[in-house]
């Protein structure tokens, strides 16, 4: 074997030392070592971070859940979505995967974080909600447009829960609800992405706000935002 060929090979040893140190880094950044002690073996609040199948305990199968959704080969709902965030950044990636195992494990621990309770409206809110929708799209686009507008005419798509005294919900009239024009924007660090039909909406005292002009304005908090983004 010539020098070259050695050198060579000590240069790639070299560097692939180099790359593994800088993933245990990023690994030792992302996710730090937790010394107090704590309690693995807790019943947890069922799809709370990191229960992706709302059993109350995490197990391989949690892991295995969080790896196809990171892989692109699960579709989660909302529920797992929001657990499967282990680190709460808003997104699911490799660190999350890598969090929910160390905890398996127990040579890493996170608390039993959970969504916000929703409490659905009643009939009688919902129709309250409906009415004054109407209203605010003839005073948005004009009356002479939609003139005869009704509760009826609108629909309620998903309702969200209940944040600060808000009602958060997609919601449009029937004339605009088969519009695919797909929105995309970042509130308070986190990402929507949502169609135009199914405006997303902060309600509160009968007044209708955007999602960033309601956290802008106080109505509601980050913590709420980030709840919020998994619903768009």
């Amino acid at each position: 074997m010539n020098k070259n060929n050695i050198l060579n090979k000590r240069k790639m040893a070299k560097g692939i030392t180099g790359l593994l140190l800088c993933f245990a880094l990023i690994i030792s950044v992302s996710i730090p070592f937790v010394s107090a002690e704590v309690s693995y073996d807790e019943k947890r609040p069922a799809y709370s971070k990191g229960d992706l199948n709302g059993d109350g305990n995490i197990t391989a199968a949690d892991y295995m859940i969080i790896k196809r959704i990171f892989l692109g080969t699960y579709r989660p709902n909302i529920k797992q979505s929001y657990a499967a965030d282990t680190n709460s950044d808003g997104e699911i990636t490799a660190v999350d995967y890598m969090v929910l195992k160390r905890y398996f494990f127990k040579t890493y621990y996170f608390s039993p974080e959970v969504m916000k309770e929703q409490i659905p409206p009643t009939d009688e809110q919902f129709d309250k909600i409906k009415e004054d929708y109407a209203e605010y799209i003839k005073l948005k686009v004009g009356a002479e447009h939609f003139s005869s507008l009704t509760k009826e005419d609108i629909v309620i798509d998903e309702y969200c829960g209940h944040y600060n005294g808000c009602y958060a919900l997609f919601i449009c009239h029937r004339e605009t609800m088969f519009l695919t024009v797909i929105t995309t924007e970042i509130i308070a660090g986190y990402k929507f992405v949502y169609s135009n039909s199914q405006t997303f909406m902060i309600y509160k005292d009968s007044e209708f706000y955007n999602v960033k002009t309601a956290f802008d304005n106080g109505l509601i908090s980050k913590e709420d935002v980030y709840d919020l983004s998994w619903y768009a």
